[in-house]
Parts: C-alpha cells; sequence; structure tokens
C-alpha cells in the first residue's frame, strides 16, 4: 500500500510492503531537499542546481543518529552524548 500526503511545499510517501517513506520538501530557486527513510537506514539528497549531495545516517537502537556518511561511505558528522 502507497499513501501520499501533500501539505505546502513538502510531498510525503510512504510505502507499506518495502517499509520505505520518502519525503521531499520544495524550497525557493528549484531546490529540492528528498529524505529516504528504509527501515534503519536514511539518506538525504539535496538538488541544488546541477550538484547533489547523499548523506546516510546511522541510527542507534533507539533510533537516536549516530553517525552521518556520504556517499563513499566516509564520515562526516559524529553524534553522541
Amino acid at each position: 500500500m502507497t499513501t501520499i500526503w501533500y501539505g505546502g511545499g513538502v510531498e510525503k510517501e510512504t510505502r507499506t510492503a518495502d517499509d520505505v517513506t520518502q519525503v521531499r520538501t520544495y524550497l525557493a530557486q528549484g531546490v529540492i531537499l528528498t529524505e529516504r527513510y528504509a527501515g534503519a537506514l536514511a539518506d538525504v539528497t539535496s538538488s541544488t542546481g546541477a550538484t547533489r549531495e547523499i548523506r546516510y545516517f546511522s541510527k542507534d537502537r533507539l533510533g537516536s543518529t549516530v553517525a552521518v556518511t556520504n556517499e563513499a561511505g566516509n564520515v562526516v558528522e559524529r553524534q553522541g552524548l
């Protein structure tokens, strides 16, 4: 089952069959921020003209983000208490 929700400049699509949620936020000047959540994994794509960045969010057992990596798998940010 697929559910799509629209509100202002945000579009949220949830697919229960493969446990995927995708959120698209439409910003000024044609920039689209795409967040994709598949189970415990998440990635964010930001399109600014011809450039694109993908970030993967690693979460702990409680769902808190502990590290952010880029497409190459390099850690670009660590978070912790």
